[in-house]
């Protein structure tokens, strides 16, 4: 998800759906005010153009990408004895 697909003055974002297409999905309320909190307050500024960025050392400012989101889910999954995935946690608002 690139920074520039988030429209949060227009309440939507475009999302990569089915068949790779781009697909317009609104944005609600509370999502539009946490991701305005993100990205105007937490999220680093002139790095990567994904709307996710890391906050390890390592790679502060680089994108977000699925192996680490993976590796921190399982680290999460291991800390807290829950049988939790992204995609399981994805097919919960769906």
């Amino acid at each position: 998800l690139k920074l520039a697909d988030v429209h949060l003055q227009d309440h939507y974002m475009f999302v990569l759906g089915k068949g790779r297409r781009m697909e317009m999905v609104p944005i609600l309320p509370e999502l539009r005010l946490a991701l305005a909190r993100y990205i105007h307050r937490w999220r680093p500024q002139g790095y990567a153009d994904t709307l996710l960025v890391q906050y390890d050392a390592r790679a502060f400012g680089k994108p977000l990408t699925k192996e680490v989101v993976n590796g921190k889910m399982q680290a999460l999954k291991e800390w807290s004895g829950l049988d939790v995935t992204p995609h399981g946690l994805r097919r919960t608002m769906t």
